[in-house]
Order: C-alpha cells, then sequence, then structure tokens
C-alpha cells in the first residue's frame, strides 16, 4: 500500500491521545516554537454524552476498544471485559470519574524495587500539582491545578446507611482516601467540575489546542526507524489511507497498558524470538515488552432498594463496591 507523508515535520509525535498524551500534549506545548501533533484513534470528547454521571456511563461502551481477556483458568474459564478508552482523554473520558490516587505504601515500594524516585514522597508533588481541591491547597491536595477535584454533590441515603453499617461493624472512617494511611469505608472524591466529569482532554488538551496539532481516528500502526533512530509514526486514517508523520526530536508512544507494547513490538521493539516468529524485522531487543501485565479485578456489589434512589460509588479499604439503588 501507497503511503502518503504529511507536510512539514514536528519536534515531537505522540501516539495516543488519551490521559498521558493529553497531558504529554500540553506540557511540550508550553515551549515556545515546539510544534506537537497528537494522534488518537478514536474521536473528539463528545461532552456532554459523557460528562452527566449515570447517563454518560451507559454510554461509555461506545467509546471503548471493547478488549476481553483470553479465557481465565480461575475464573472458570471466562473472558472477561477490559474496558479501554478509544477517544481523546482515553479512559479518563469513560471512568467512574473516582479520584484514588492509589496507597501510598504502593509507590514505596516501586521505590525499594529499584524505580527510584517512584516513592510517595517524591510523587506527591506532581499529585498537587495537577489537582484543584475544592477546599483549596493543603498538605496533601493541590488548589490550583488544571484538574478539578471534589467531594460527590449528592450521596443518596442508601449509600450513607451502607457506610453507617461498615462503621458499626468496626470498620474506620475515612474521610479522605488520598491521605498516606487510609484503610476503611467512606465516600470517594470525584473528579468533577459542578458536578460534571474532568478528564485530561478537557483539563489539559482543550488550553493547550491551539498549540497541538491533532489529528483524531488516526490509527497509529508502528514507529518508523531508520538506522537505529525514531524518524516517524507511521498510521492510517478513517479511510484506510496510510500516513507518515515526520519527527525531528521524539516520538512518544502513549496508547496505554495494552495498544504501547503492541506498537512497540509491530515496531520491532520487544523480545526477538515472538517478533521473528511473526515476520517483524528486530530493530531492537527488549525482553519486557509485552511482558508481565498486572491488573485487578473490579467486583462490583449490587443492592435493590424498596425506593427508587441514584446510587454513589463507595470505596471499601483498598478495593471497591459499586453500590445501586434501583
Amino acid at each position: 500500500m501507497s503511503r502518503a507523508t504529511l507536510a512539514g515535520e514536528w519536534d515531537h509525535v505522540i501516539a495516543g491521545g488519551g490521559t498521558a498524551g493529553c497531558v504529554l500534549a500540553a506540557r511540550l506545548s508550553e515551549q515556545t516554537g515546539l510544534r506537537v501533533l497528537l494522534l488518537e484513534a478514536g474521536g473528539a470528547y463528545p461532552g456532554p454524552a459523557l460528562s452527566v454521571p449515570l447517563a454518560g456511563m451507559r454510554q461509555t461502551v461506545n467509546y471503548s476498544w471493547k478488549y476481553f481477556t483470553q479465557p481465565q483458568a480461575g475464573l472458570a474459564q471466562r473472558r472477561i471485559s477490559y474496558p479501554f478508552g478509544k477517544l481523546l482523554g482515553g479512559s479518563s473520558s469513560t471512568n467512574a470519574m473516582m479520584y484514588y490516587r492509589g496507597s501510598a505504601a504502593s509507590y514505596d515500594r516501586w521505590e525499594r524495587l529499584g524505580c527510584a524516585g517512584w516513592d510517595f514522597t517524591s510523587l506527591l508533588p506532581y499529585f498537587r500539582k495537577s489537582e484543584r481541591w475544592q477546599h483549596g491547597s493543603s498538605e496533601y491536595h493541590g488548589g490550583s491545578g488544571p484538574v478539578d477535584v471534589s467531594e460527590p454533590r449528592h450521596v443518596a441515603p442508601f449509600s450513607r446507611a451502607f457506610v453507617e453499617g461498615c462503621l458499626e461493624r468496626g470498620m474506620p472512617l475515612v474521610p479522605d482516601f488520598n491521605l498516606p494511611a487510609a484503610e476503611g469505608a467512606g465516600l470517594f472524591a470525584v473528579m468533577q467540575r459542578r458536578g460534571k466529569r474532568v478528564n485530561a482532554a478537557t483539563a489539559y488538551l482543550q488550553p493547550a489546542r491551539p498549540r497541538v496539532d491533532i489529528k483524531t481516528g488516526a490509527l497509529v500502526h508502528r514507529v518508523v526507524i531508520e538506522r537505529g533512530r525514531a524518524v516517524g509514526v507511521e498510521f492510517s486514517i478513517g479511510s484506510g489511507e496510510l500516513c507518515l508523520a515526520r519527527v525531528r526530536r521524539e516520538v512518544v508512544v502513549s496508547a496505554g497498558a495494552l495498544n504501547s507494547p503492541k506498537i512497540l513490538m509491530l515496531s520491532g521493539i520487544g523480545p526477538a524470538a515472538p517478533l521473528r516468529a511473526l515476520g517483524i524485522p528486530v530493530q531492537l531487543v527488549l525482553e519486557g515488552v509485552g511482558q508481565n501485565l498486572q491488573d485487578h479485578l473490579r467486583i462490583p456489589v449490587l443492592y435493590e432498594c424498596g425506593r427508587r434512589s441514584p446510587g454513589e460509588m463507595l470505596l471499601l479499604g483498598s478495593g471497591r463496591a459499586r453500590l445501586r439503588a434501583s
């Protein structure tokens, strides 16, 4: 198939317009004189279709890659849905809007395993920089960042009753799950502004849009490597036309935990044996690419009530419980 080369060159080409891609595009565009191209396989963020809680959650399947796992031996050979946003903002445009950084101990463990600078204390300034907390700046929250974070505006009586039941059983109340030690029961914070979704596309990319070249419907196939150097990105657009975007400085692959290793391997970067078996010329042997994916199950707990009352998301300890009243 012939390939069209886009006019001009970019300093940075970003493959994947999800959370990381939107943040990187915005930050790079702040440097005067740089040309930044962002490629996203999905479409633009549709705004009202996904911004309203509950109503928006019903639409998320229309903006997803619709991935499933392989049959799992530990789950009676069932294939499990693997949600993965396919639009600007990625999964931040389709998730449940829960704002939860994770356990501080997990970050400290990464640092002990050799990831220098990834401990919670080192990362906290970046969490604070990104956040505009409803109650303003504090030791653990930022007050002037691009991402609005707030307490839920509406709490259903059923949700309050559930938390009260947990406390009666001896679980501690956690008013803020983003503090270093937070294990117990409570309501979590949400990425919302005046009750509507805030995502990476609205928080980062929208203000930077005049400074960033954005192509949606652009499916990235591979990084083009010549003489050991990344010189561009090959992608196709809606009509199937194959295109090449050439780059002066660097290619950033930010297509998520599944698509990023896929792009790298299609580019010839990864473990040599499977690449050769697929007839992909090996550009760089990196045995870890496409390996060691770890994830967790989300196990919703659904209850029905006699009275209609909108449900709320709850966070219990280090796990999640989704409650829906009907």
